[in-house]
């Protein structure tokens, strides 16, 4: 019942109590009533009658007239006539902190008596398109036809958009197409409010984070289901920076596009499944040293590998680029990945997000739980950053074509929530990548990054890890070490292949390239023929972090 807003009473915070007991005397006789509002508003106006009475109520409370219509408390004057022919004497502005009762729902003619004056009520449904239809549904079924039956009873619903499947874009749409309906719309966009042009708008769209968030919020945009989180022009730009990977696995399951580079710095992305077959377990790992430039720079995708396994192939790719902060989602199969990391391998960075739910509770929840809570917040937070980036800015680039192919069928659901068209699609590389980036969330980034710099809307323009040491020992290169030959890993089960781990160089003094020579002899080898001798490992010092 929270969800509701009664305009007579204009209330500003409430709790609405449930009525099965008591009735209330209007005009006709005893009346049932629903419940009774208590709330806040600290602008009352005091009105004296020439019975004796007084009557506090807000600006907005409504006070029926000898005819039975009304007119709200802000526009009694003295002189006025009331119901009865009750005279007002005097009229008074208040300001206190008091709290606001109000009658929700009377029964048959919505009227009723406050110290003797007859009160007139309306219904109004703040943000209609938001109230869950189990709740909203239900609730009109009971009382539209009560509220409706009255000559003198109003019902006002007014919304931000949000979708197509609820009631208030039904009832919406049908007063459009059918302008004698009992229903009068109205529409109110961004530009009829003083002070808002095109600048307000730019200004506005990179403060929200995307297209979609200036649409719900000022655009009156009904979204449909169906719509893709790129569209087809967008897609294709994208499609077109395709390259295939520097280097892969035997399986092809992980695939490198870039060399880890000295100064950059980067962030990881993970989606986990089952490990049986159908969803994958994926790593997206993205370079953020540049916020101009954000580039996918690797991607591992398994989906036979179960959750403990695939935690220690997490492992070994985060050291592979740094260890940088994970982003993992912790519902389902995440929980498991996280527990390993934790407990088994003591990893430490590992960002914690719980979407904020306004109590102790979840505070303390917010603090000490690590991965990502996902549900429809944080998945809608996510978005919004994701489309900030790669729909607005336009700065993300994505080389890896399985994960843009994923794009095709990642659509906005009829509940506004985006994933796989269907259960025969596959969305998992997108969502590691979502979350790989969501680590610059304004609510995320300053807990794992030194923000250098913001716009003016306060986005982050430029980054860097804390405890940042520009002075590290020279980065190998990936050709070096990455690469498995085919004995390796031939006939084994993803169990073993796990103990199969990326060699690592701990180069013994400047110039020796023994450890090359050991990673040769025992089978390994680059994806490229070249000269060991011209990478000198261990020679040159170069970046730290």
């Amino acid at each position: 019942m929270d969800v509701l807003k009664n305009n007579m009473a204009d209330l500003l915070n409430y709790t609405v109590f449930e009525n099965t007991k008591y009735k209330i005397l209007t005009d006709e006789g005893f009346k049932d009533f629903t419940g009774i509002i208590i709330g806040e508003n600290n602008k009352k106006v005091k009105i004296s009658f020439n019975n004796g009475n007084d009557l506090i109520c807000t600006h907005l409370h409504k006070l029926v007239l000898n005819d039975k219509g009304y007119k709200y408390a802000k526009d009694i004057q003295v002189g006025d006539y009331i119901f009865s022919n009750i005279r007002v004497v005097k009229k008074e502005e208040l300001e206190n902190n008091d709290a606001v009762f109000e009658i929700l729902n009377v029964a048959d003619n919505h009227r009723y008596y406050v110290n003797g004056v007859l009160c007139s009520q309306c219904l109004l449904l703040d943000e209609g398109a938001f109230i869950p239809a189990e709740f909203m549904d239900a609730f009109w079924e009971s009382v539209y036809p009560v509220i409706s039956s009255s000559k003198k009873s109003k019902i006002f619903m007014f919304s931000t958009p949000n979708g197509v499947g609820n009631l208030f874009y039904r009832i919406y749409t049908n007063a459009v197409q059918d302008q004698k309906n009992e229903w009068h719309r109205e529409r109110i966009d961004w530009w009829e409010v003083p002070g808002r042009d095109e600048k307000w708008k730019e200004d506005t769209l990179k403060a929200l984070g995307s297209q979609e968030a200036f649409d719900q919020e000022f655009g009156n945009v009904f979204r449909a289901a169906g719509e893709t989180a790129l569209d087809k022009e967008q897609l294709e730009e994208l499609k077109s920076k395709v390259v295939d990977p520097i280097l892969t696995d035997e399986d092809g399951n992980y695939r490198i596009f870039k060399d880890r580079q000295p100064f950059h710095f980067y962030t990881i992305g993970v989606d986990t499944g089952e490990g049986i077959g159908r969803a994958n377990s994926v790593i997206q790992v993205v370079d953020i040293t540049d916020l101009t430039n954000i580039e996918q720079v690797a991607v591992y995708a398994n989906n036979k590998l179960d959750p403990y396994n695939f935690a220690a192939k997490l492992l070994d790719i985060a050291r592979e680029w740094g260890s940088p902060p994970l982003m993992i989602e912790r519902n389902n199969c995440g929980a498991q990945v996280l527990d390993a990391l934790v407990h088994t391998h003591n990893y430490e960075s590992i960002v914690k997000y719980t979407p904020s739910m306004g109590n102790f509770t979840e505070k303390v929840e917010r603090e000490h739980r690590l991965g990502i809570f996902s549900h429809t917040n944080s998945k809608f937070n996510s978005m919004s950053n994701f489309r900030y980036w790669v729909n607005i800015l336009r700065c993300v680039t994505i080389y890896d074509k399985y994960t843009l192919d994923e794009f095709s069928t990642y659509i906005r659901q009829q509940n506004g929530v985006w994933k796989k068209q269907s259960d025969k699609y596959l969305d998992d590389r997108i969502e590691a990548f979502i979350w790989a980036i969501f680590v610059l969330d304004g609510k995320v980034v300053e807990q794992y990054y030194e923000v250098i710099e913001r716009d003016g809307n306060g986005k982050v323009l430029k980054v860097r890890p804390f405890n940042f040491d520009p002075y590290e020992e020279n980065v190998p290169k990936l050709e070096q070490v990455y690469e498995r030959i085919e004995a390796n890993t031939k006939g084994k089960t993803s169990r073993e292949q796990i103990s199969v781990r990326t060699p690592t160089f701990l180069p013994t003094k400047p110039g020796s390239n023994a450890e090359m020579d050991e990673l040769l002899a025992d089978g390994w080898k680059p994806l490229h023929s070249f000269d060991p001798n011209q990478y000198n490992i261990g020679s040159d010092p170069g970046p730290r972090w």
